[in-house]
């Protein structure tokens, strides 16, 4: 695909929805840090931010009242949204960009149906074809990731195991199934083993088109590491020590 839209070539909006420990902050991060390369090669994304997902809501929700949620009550008031605005407009605008890339892990929170129409009905209406795409983590895999997240927070094992989360996927993708289609609703498996070299960068680029190694590697994070299995029991031990002082 050339890095500039040909005449009567599809302009192609994708919003990446996770779901939830699919590597999501990764990608986001690797988007910001390569906005200017992805330019260059006809991709655009915006720059709004560690939680891009809440701007992007209220810039095309129909509701504009305060929001009475402290996380989004930020990217509610009128500053904000002209802001956002500005940015998107200025991207979807843009002839030079033949693809748009919106990530954001708050994209899997969205259960109305209301909001995931106001995002397509904006982006449609600037000529914009709109797809999703979706990593699916296995639910055993994700079970074990989730627990080892809430030890990481303070949990004892026993504490973090006594109801394996689930990652209800069903749940999360059916507005966007509803609004968009399944031929628009791109799913993928989340599994590392899989992936080339087993970078989820470079099976997200190859999802959506894009050159090989078009995403920078963002610096590592202690925050989303899984612990090793005696981490996780030194961790355990020492929350249960807590627990018992507390």
């Amino acid at each position: 695909m050339s890095a500039t839209p040909e005449s009567g070539e599809p302009r192609i909006a994708w919003l990446h929805i996770g779901l939830h420990k699919t590597g999501t902050t990764a990608l986001q991060r690797s988007l910001r840090l390569g906005r200017e390369a992805l330019a260059a090669r006809g991709v655009g994304t915006p720059d709004l931010g560690p939680d891009p997902g809440w701007p992007l809501i209220h810039w095309a929700a129909a509701d504009r009242s305060p929001s009475r949620n402290p996380r989004r009550a930020a990217h509610a008031g009128p500053e904000a949204r002209t802001a956002v605005a500005a940015q998107m407009t200025a991207l979807m605008e843009d002839r030079s960009l033949r693809a748009l890339v919106l990530s954001a892990e708050q994209f899997a929170g969205r259960r109305k149906r209301v909001d995931v129409e106001a995002l397509k009905a904006r982006l449609e209406a600037a000529g914009w074809q709109v797809r999703a795409l979706a990593y699916l983590r296995p639910a055993a895999d994700y079970a074990v990731s989730m627990i080892s997240q809430r030890i990481k927070a303070g949990a004892t094992l026993a504490e973090a195991s006594a109801r394996p989360p689930l990652p209800r996927a069903r749940a999360v993708l059916r507005p966007w199934l509803r609004v968009l289609g399944p031929r628009a609703l791109h799913l993928r498996r989340y599994d590392p083993s899989a992936f080339p070299d087993g970078d989820v960068l470079r099976d997200f680029a190859l999802a959506l088109d894009l050159p090989a190694g078009a995403l920078p590697a963002p610096p590592t994070s202690a925050r989303n590491a899984r612990p090793s299995a005696r981490a996780i029991a030194v961790l355990d031990r020492y929350n249960q020590a807590l627990t018992a002082l507390r």
